[in-house]
């Protein structure tokens, strides 16, 4: 099955689109034997510092930065992304975000994870769900 997102949908609510280039269509094949899955678009705002602590999710997230600069620790990575671009988390990987620059970052994330699946699990630095 084939999952198509269609990209302006996540600028509707901005106020800065003007200033930003058109977002990137997202694609992604799903394999015929996963399980059955949910789509979910979540946003955020976060001001200077402010973030989403270390976590997995039990699908994919792609985020689209809509406004500001995110860094992104995924795993022993650090990417860090500006009003734009995006970045695809695979299944289950470690990662948390914070915005490091000084506008408030505000973030649209589409997750397709397992239906009835919990989407986000707080977990240790060792990668194990907090209690």
């Amino acid at each position: 099955m084939r999952i198509i997102l269609l990209a302006p949908l996540l600028l509707a609510a901005t106020t800065a689109q003007d200033s930003l280039p058109p977002p990137p269509d997202l694609r992604f094949d799903i394999p015929a034997d996963a399980l059955p899955q949910q789509v979910q678009l979540r946003g955020g705002n976060y001001a200077p510092g402010e973030g989403v602590a270390l976590h997995v999710h039990p699908g994919v997230e792609m985020a689209y930065i809509v406004a500001g600069t995110v860094e992104f620790r995924m795993g022993d990575k650090i990417v860090v992304k500006r009003a734009g671009e995006s970045n695809l988390i695979p299944r289950g990987v470690p990662h948390a975000a914070k915005s490091i620059g000084p506008e408030t970052a505000r973030i649209v994330s589409a997750f397709v994870i397992d239906q009835g699946a919990q989407l986000r699990v707080p977990v240790g630095e060792d990668g194990k769900p907090l209690q």
